[in-house]
């Protein structure tokens, strides 16, 4: 009723037609995340992440982090703290959530990135993030692979 209030009043003084306005609320550019692993254990490169409020109101974002999945609390420590190139988002503006994360071992893990904010709509923005295990063909491969070492056969010759 607060917001229609405004609306009626505008009507009654100048006939105009009232809009309803949408309140603001962040989207995600994708719903989950699947990303790369690598076994070596190195950094991958920046992922980047688009949020864009949908809403009409503007949206101040209070910070993103990850969080760990209940029983996977360990993988959360493989994720960059995110970083965002803007925390204010007018009606329709974007916003990109930057992180690095490593995957040791190549195994799979899984977080939740979350995005909080001051929107009247999912103030809590949470995307699940997986890496995909990925292991080497030959496991006895991985120090050639990782470090550039030489594999069996290799080396000086006689």
């Amino acid at each position: 009723m607060r917001r229609l209030l405004p609306c009626l009043l505008l009507v009654a003084l100048t006939g105009a037609a009232c809009v309803e306005r949408a309140p603001g609320e962040l989207r995600p550019g994708f719903d989950t995340l699947v990303l790369q692993s690598n076994f070596c254990g190195t950094p991958l490169p920046p992922i980047e992440l688009l949020v864009r409020n949908i809403g009409d109101d503007p949206v101040t974002i209070a910070g993103a982090s990850f969080r760990a999945v209940a029983g996977r609390e360990a993988d959360a420590a493989n994720f960059s703290a995110p970083t965002l190139d803007r925390d204010r988002l007018l009606a329709e503006e974007e916003v990109f959530v930057r992180f690095t994360y490593a995957t040791p071992g190549g195994v799979e893990q899984q977080v939740e990135l979350v995005v909080t904010s001051d929107a009247a709509v999912n103030p809590e923005l949470v995307v699940p993030a997986t890496t995909v295990e990925f292991l080497p063909p030959d496991p006895t491969d991985v120090d050639r692979i990782c470090n550039g070492g030489e594999g069996e056969g290799e080396g000086e010759g006689e």
